[in-house]
């Protein structure tokens, strides 16, 4: 099972924050998926980057 999920929610977490103008949230939420992301790459297939799968995140890391 993926975990993938996870930052699916965070993004929609942000995406809440920023369309309720709390930007310190928002950021601070931000790297929070970064985090995942860079965590969970282990447990998906050993690479040391992630595919963020949020409408809102698309960039690489």
């Amino acid at each position: 099972m993926t975990e993938n999920w996870m930052i699916d929610v965070l993004a929609d977490l942000r995406k809440f924050a920023k369309t309720n103008k709390m930007g310190k949230l928002a950021e601070q939420l931000d790297d929070t998926i970064h985090i995942a992301a860079i965590e969970m790459a282990p447990q998906n297939g050993g690479n040391n980057t992630a595919e963020l799968r949020s409408n809102e995140t698309t960039d690489f890391l």
